[in-house]
């Protein structure tokens, strides 16, 4: 139930903790992270072009194939 806005440089670095119960928006759009999504935590970067595969992240996810 708590919102927290950000406003930051891109790319961003995003690391959700229990990610299926949070919600991201970016400039008014919802974000679909699920690809990014491995044992229940998000690994992503958020550039101006969008979301992205955080290839820096050790041990991130890969999108479904």
């Amino acid at each position: 139930g708590r919102e927290l806005s950000l406003e930051c440089a891109l790319p961003l670095d995003v690391l959700l903790g229990y990610a299926r119960d949070i919600r991201v928006e970016y400039n008014g759009a919802l974000l679909d992270y699920s690809p990014y999504v491995n044992r229940g935590i998000a690994r992503f970067k958020l550039a101006e072009d969008g979301i992205r595969r955080d290839t820096e992240a050790a041990g991130a996810a890969q999108p479904a194939q």
